[in-house]
C-alpha cells in the first residue's frame, strides 16, 4: 500500500467517529514563477474562520498540478519540505516530522496526472490563528519531457475532498470553509533574466581597464633597467 493510500485509509477510520468542531479552516494556495529550466515553491496557507477555538494537531492533503497546454511541470518527487524550518509554519518547533511531503504520478507513466501528498502531526495541539500561516511549501520543476517554455501557465489545485485537519487525538476534525478558501494557484514560466545594458557596460569597462593595466605592467617588466 503506498503512502497516500495508507493515510487515506487511516483517516476514513477516524472520520467514522469524528466530531466536527465549531470552526472551519480556510485554505489559500499561492502563485509562483519558475524561471525556465529552474524550480520554484508554491505555498499553501491555512487559518481559521474565527468561529470557536480551532485546535490543530494533524493534517493531511493532496494537491494536483495540471496544464491546458502541451507542456508539463512536475512536483519534485523528493520534497525538501523547507516549511518545517520556517517560523511561519503551522507546526514550527512542534512537529513530529519532518512532513512526509512527496510528489508522485498516478500511474507513474501518466505525465498528465501529477500530484503532491503531505501529512504532519504536532507534539501538542496548536491554536490556529485568524491570519494565514504556512501549511506546505511544494517544490515544482520542469518536466524531463515536454519541457515548458516562457509564457506557459499551470494550475495547482488543493484537493479539499481528501484533506483532513484534526486535533492531536484524531477525535475531533475541522471542516474546510469552502466559501472563503482559494484552492487554486497559478505557476507561470518566465525567461531567464538578461543583464541590463548598464551591467554590460560596466563589465566591458572593467575588462578594458584590466587589460590596459596588464599591458602596462608587461611593458615595464620588459624595459631595460636604466644605468
Amino acid at each position: 500500500m503506498n503512502r497516500p493510500t495508507l493515510w487515506l485509509s487511516l483517516l476514513i477510520v477516524f472520520f467514522a467517529r469524528a466530531e466536527i468542531l465549531p470552526g472551519d479552516v480556510i485554505i489559500t494556495v499561492g502563485d509562483a514563477t519558475v524561471v525556465s529550466g529552474g524550480t520554484a515553491f508554491v505555498d499553501v496557507f491555512v487559518r481559521h474562520d474565527g468561529t470557536g477555538s480551532d485546535q490543530l494537531g494533524f493534517y493531511s492533503f493532496q494537491s494536483f498540478l495540471t496544464t491546458t497546454g502541451p507542456t508539463l511541470l512536475d512536483f519534485v518527487p523528493i520534497q525538501p519540505d523547507p516549511q518545517v524550518s520556517d517560523p511561519d509554519y503551522v507546526f514550527f518547533g512542534d512537529s513530529t516530522g519532518p512532513p512526509v511531503g512527496s510528489g508522485f504520478k498516478s500511474p507513474p507513466t501518466n505525465n498528465f496526472f501529477n500530484a503532491y501528498s503531505a501529512a504532519d502531526a504536532s507534539l501538542t495541539d496548536v491554536t490556529l490563528p485568524a491570519t494565514d500561516v504556512l501549511l506546505a511549501r511544494m517544490q515544482v520543476a520542469d518536466s524531463n519531457v515536454l519541457t515548458p517554455v516562457p509564457g506557459d501557465t499551470f494550475t495547482v489545485t488543493f484537493d479539499d475532498l481528501t484533506a483532513a485537519f484534526a486535533d492531536s487525538t484524531l477525535s475531533s476534525f475541522l471542516g474546510i470553509n469552502l466559501a472563503d478558501s482559494d484552492f487554486t494557484g497559478t505557476v507561470t514560466i518566465a525567461s531567464a533574466a538578461i543583464p541590463e545594458p548598464s551591467a554590460f557596460s560596466l563589465l566591458l569597462i572593467g575588462l578594458v581597464g584590466f587589460g590596459v593595466r596588464s599591458h602596462q605592467k608587461h611593458r615595464r617588466s620588459e624595459s631595460p633597467s636604466r644605468s
